[in-house]
């Protein structure tokens, strides 16, 4: 019986040291979800392997490669869940490979990105609402969610028409750092180059009217402070800024049509400033700091702009 026993003992330690080398041998399963799958220069993708799984073991290793058979291709480690952005236009392959604790590699699961430079905004984007900036085609309607995507080394490219910041006298284009604004774009769809478009005979109008109420040429109080306001290394070419009323406290004396306050490097390009007004002081006797721009501590560059019935 003893014999019988230890015979018994003997076959389940062979057949479960048998079952685990199997399965040792089974590779694990890498699974890799991301998103989004189309964004721009400077943006993060989030990237998310956790559902990755082995019948084996644990994973020990998650392998990452964020231009997979591209110029830049290279393993690195990392967790489960990752971001990641590019700085430059291009398209994407995300590779994930998982290692459980036998050392046993799974096989390569991938998302692909892409990655671009421009923004497309058109208040009559045939996207509607649901735009996401990608094409003309599917443009944003607003100006404003091009600034929210915009990072660093962007460009956003704005169709003629007429764009307000908000609905509040505190709304306001916050240029960003490094992003270049380009308007003069005809709204057909047709431009791929800056070269083709025409700031004069398509007029792209950033207005402090937030309630579309101005009479005339005369900008009332209830518009916005300011446009328009800078940021370092940012540069806006081809617009027409009007309707700014910075008759605010501190600060906000000023600059109706754009405010620069301590940035640098702010390029003015092939703009018309008209009808933007300065506030007054506490005794409503004496107009500060320009109706146009208002530049405190700061440098900027102005090419070839005009200023016409600002106070």
């Amino acid at each position: 019986m003893k014999t019988r026993i230890l015979t018994a003992i003997i076959i389940v330690g062979v057949l479960i040291s048998n079952t685990n080398y199997l399965l040792a041998c089974v590779r694990p399963v890498a699974i890799l979800t991301g998103s989004p799958s189309q964004t721009f220069v400077g943006n993060d993708v989030n990237l998310d392997g956790s559902q990755s799984y082995t019948s084996f073991g644990f994973i020990v290793h998650y392998k990452w490669n964020f231009d997979y058979n591209g110029p830049n291709s290279a393993w690195v480690e990392g967790q489960s869940i990752v971001k990641h952005s590019y700085q430059s236009a291009g398209h994407y392959t995300v590779a994930l490979k998982v290692i459980h604790s036998a050392d046993m590699e799974s096989l390569i699961t991938q998302f692909p990105v892409d990655v671009n430079e421009v923004i497309y905004v058109n208040e009559q984007s045939p996207a509607g609402e649901d735009g996401n900036g990608f094409s003309w085609a599917t443009a944003f309607n607003n100006l404003q969610s091009a600034l929210d995507d915009a990072n660093s080394g962007v460009q956003i490219w704005v169709a003629q028409g007429t764009y307000i910041p908000g609905n509040s006298r505190s709304s306001t284009f916050q240029l960003v750092n490094g992003v270049r604004l380009y308007g003069g774009f005809s709204g057909l769809g047709t431009e791929t180059a800056l070269d083709q478009r025409n700031w004069q005979a398509y007029p792209a109008i950033l207005s402090g009217d937030i309630w579309g109420d101005d009479e005339g040429w005369i900008p009332d109080s209830s518009n916005c402070y300011h446009v328009v306001t800078g940021a370092s290394g940012a540069l806006i070419d081809g617009f027409t800024i009007t309707g700014g009323v910075a008759d605010g406290a501190d600060n906000l004396f000023g600059g109706g049509g754009m405010l620069n306050n301590d940035v640098n490097n702010v390029s003015v390009i092939n703009c018309i400033f008209k009808y933007n007004n300065a506030g007054t002081n506490a005794s409503g006797s004496s107009i500060y700091n320009g109706g146009a721009i208002h530049n405190r501590d700061s440098t900027v560059t102005l090419i070839n702009c005009l200023f016409a019935g600002n106070s």
